[in-house]
């Protein structure tokens, strides 16, 4: 790991959550945060953040990111989504995105988690989905891949 004035609290947070990895260091700096490349037992590349405020923790960063926006409307949707309505999210799920439309989009966005390469296979990084109450809305999905050029993007 490379030393890079982490206060004693950080270390430990990093230790403990770390200690399985083969070996990791501390890639990027920012106020409050540092990036970690880790390396796994199985010679895999993951990234974590550790966050220093209000206490230190380590947030694992998803090995692909989605953009979730609605392509085209047939008719008015009871949740109130119109075209170029947006969601940009890794593992959670998004705010103010109706239950029916996730519950619809959620099979693909796991599909297309497995499929990032990490796992096996590749798939397109776009698809579209209908929402399930007669198709009214049509989503397009959106596959990014994490690197740490968009951690640095996103400070």
């Amino acid at each position: 790991m490379t030393e890079q004035a982490l206060t004693e609290a950080e270390r430990a947070a990093a230790d403990y959550v770390l200690h399985w990895a083969k070996a990791y260091e501390l890639i990027r700096t920012a106020p409050g945060r540092r990036l970690f490349r880790i390396t796994t037992p199985y010679d895999e590349e993951q990234y974590y953040t550790l966050v220093s405020e209000p206490q230190p923790r380590m947030i694992f960063h998803e090995p692909v990111w989605f953009v979730v926006t609605v392509h085209a409307a047939k008719g008015k949707c009871r949740a109130g989504h119109k075209v170029g309505d947006r969601w940009e999210f890794d593992w959670r799920t998004p705010a103010e995105l109706c239950g029916s439309a996730y519950h619809a989009l959620y099979p693909v966005l796991h599909g297309l988690m497995l499929s990032s390469g990490r796992y096996e296979g590749h798939a397109a990084d776009e698809t579209l989905v209908a929402c399930p109450d007669n198709g009214w809305i049509t989503f397009r999905i959106e596959r990014h891949r994490w690197t740490p050029a968009v951690w640095e993007d996103k400070i």
